[in-house]
């Protein structure tokens, strides 16, 4: 009996194994018209004027201005209305820097609208807006009160910004009043990640890459101490990833999500093909859903609707390598990939649909698509048996029908997954409804 896939919603299944989703999607758009996938934009790489050519993590301003800290050296750029590179300021440090945040305070009180940025032992501001170079000046609060660490998480609250601070979570407030240590974690811990959750705020910390386990902690941030803690059976809290109703987090250096439930970390499931952890600034959200970045490659998770399960999707990959950060303006996708910048073009990336594993008689597969554009075509190569390597077959389209397919031919077969090309050729669309097998 023919297998039909089509439920795309569902996203990157468990395993090959797993009937209930695919074994893998990449560059693919499930979202865009539920009940179809196609190709999702490519990235290509920003070569424009002045763009920075060092790894970087950006923040930016309720205008739209987007600034880029490098984490190599003391270069910050900014980008204007998402056309003009510029580098602003080269400051004192050239350790590189570690964290960045737009802080708005109490703007109605008359409060001043900062940027603020962090290497892993200095933080330091300037104004909003109207930077320009050398206006900028580095924290001086005393001796001891920043203390050396990689990790510079920052999330605002209840009007308030957090920085992480080593075992300790920093703070200034609308009137610029400096805490060194507003919230203390337990001796040895390191503050990794924050996330506000309400009113609240989540604390992600880590102990070493040889403790395997770690916790959460969500505070009210007010209070002497933290309201819950959560033992996470990993070695670090590596990021927070913020959905609309939802907080996930990455977890260890083995792929593996979390969600936070009100009161603990819950496992969810694992990114596939990942072996280290997501970085703090590698999430962003995009077109209504949340993005982040593991390795060279963005994943969606998201859902259309409440009815429908989150879909784990890989949507991007990068053409210059690791992620560091991700930013986005408007609909356009900013990474920093590597030491170049990568955004979302015009251009579609070639998707690949590759699909669970099927038993028994099975000798073809049929794609039924709605659209193939002049220019774009459909691939399909097979594996048998789990030898390790695919093999492209000659594909016979029907547009009468709208269906392409190859024609039988292979012998004895225990196992098969198919692997579905989408090839756009550039700006033409290829959008599928289902694939038999």
């Amino acid at each position: 009996m023919a297998k039909i896939f089509q439920d795309w919603y569902q996203g990157i299944g468990r395993s090959r194994a797993d009937q209930q989703g695919f074994a893998y999607l990449k560059n693919c758009d499930v979202h865009s018209e539920v009940g179809f996938i196609q190709p999702q934009l490519a990235l290509e790489t920003d070569n424009r004027s002045n763009v920075p050519t060092e790894a970087c993590i950006f923040c930016k301003t309720p205008a739209g201005t987007i600034y880029a800290f490098s984490t190599t050296s003391g270069k910050i750029w900014k980008l204007t209305n998402g056309s003009t590179w510029t580098l602003v300021l080269t400051n004192s440090v050239t350790t590189g820097h570690r964290g960045a945040s737009y802080y708005g305070g109490a703007v109605s009180k008359g409060s001043p609208a900062r940027v603020y940025f962090a290497t892993a032992t200095s933080l330091g501001y300037f104004t909003a807006e109207t930077q320009a170079s050398p206006n900028y000046t580095w924290k001086t609060v005393g001796a001891g009160t920043l203390s050396n660490s990689d990790y510079r998480p920052m999330e605002e609250v209840n009007l308030t910004l957090f920085i992480g601070n080593g075992l300790n979570v920093a703070s200034i407030n609308s009137n610029s009043t400096w805490n060194k240590s507003a919230l203390d974690v337990p001796k040895n811990a390191t503050v990794t990640a924050l996330a506000n959750v309400g009113v609240d705020l989540l604390v992600g910390t880590a102990i070493g890459n040889q403790v395997n386990h770690c916790s959460a902690f969500l505070w009210d941030t007010y209070s002497d101490s933290w309201t819950i803690e959560d033992v996470v059976p990993e070695v670090s809290v590596n990021c927070f990833i913020k959905n609309d109703e939802i907080v996930f987090a990455q977890c260890g250096n083995s792929g593996q999500l979390y969600y936070w439930n009100g009161s603990s970390m819950v496992k969810f499931r694992k990114i596939p093909n990942t072996t280290t952890g997501v970085a703090p600034y590698n999430s962003q959200w995009l077109n209504g859903g949340c993005l982040f970045a593991a390795n060279g490659n963005i994943f969606s998770i998201y859902r259309e609707d409440q009815d429908l399960p989150y879909a784990l999707v890989h949507e991007y990959t990068t053409v210059s390598g690791n992620v560091n950060a991700l930013m986005t303006y408007g609909p356009t996708l900013i990474v920093s990939a590597g030491t170049h910048i990568n955004k979302t073009g015009t251009d579609y990336a070639d998707a690949e649909i590759t699909t669970p594993e099927v038993t028994g008689n099975v000798d073809k597969i049929i794609v039924n698509y709605d659209t193939i554009e002049t220019g774009a075509s459909i691939e399909i190569d097979v594996q048998i048996d789990q030898d390790g390597s695919y093999t492209s077959k000659t594909v016979i389209t029907d547009v009468i029908k709208r269906v392409a397919y190859f024609d039988g031919g292979l012998g004895d077969v225990n196992f098969m997954q198919g692997r579905i090309t989408l090839n756009s050729n550039g700006a033409n669309k290829v959008k599928i409804r289902s694939i038999q097998i």
